[in-house]
């Protein structure tokens, strides 16, 4: 497996270029690497994101529950196993903005704007997952890229048989 390193709109679908220099061609495209996240600036969570800073209690609460703590900078001790911290994302590539599709503002960054069958605002690119969606949950990134796989099945059906 190789990286994507390029794509791009060609005559009757899209270019992929991957890190190793081989490209292949098709008729649509499903945009689904995700995203990165970014951090506030405070002291200490870079180096526990993921282990004891994290950010979502409904995923992470139970695993953390109870445990030893913290010192504020004002001295005072607060026992704590974890801390939840609210991070914003944005997106790891400039696939989706390369191509055209629109964006949209949500309240954890700027992602790429889909329909409710995952179509982005370029016909034939599709988008799933956390870039397309302003809720980091494994549940509904898999449902989305289901969505996007049937609608993108469905959109060369319809090619086919007009």
């Amino acid at each position: 497996m190789a990286e994507a390193v390029d794509v791009a709109r060609i005559d009757g679908g899209f270019s992929v270029v991957f890190a190793d220099g081989t490209r292949t061609l098709g008729r649509r495209l499903v945009l689904a690497h995700g995203v990165e996240d970014v951090l506030a600036d405070i002291s200490g969570v870079k180096e526990r994101w993921g282990r004891t800073a994290l950010h979502c209690p409904w995923r992470h609460g139970y695993e953390v529950g109870g445990g030893p703590g913290a010192r504020l900078t004002d001295g005072r001790f607060v026992p704590l196993k974890a801390i939840f911290v609210g991070a914003a994302v944005r997106v790891a590539s400039p696939f989706a903005e390369t191509l055209g599709c629109d964006m949209t503002d949500t309240p954890v960054g700027r992602l790429v704007k889909v329909d409710t069958a995952q179509q982005t605002s370029q016909p034939g690119v599709f988008a799933a997952g956390d870039l397309a969606r302003a809720a980091s949950n494994i549940t509904l990134s898999t449902s989305d890229g289901l969505t996007a796989g049937h609608a993108l099945f469905r959109s060369l059906v319809e090619e086919e048989t007009a």
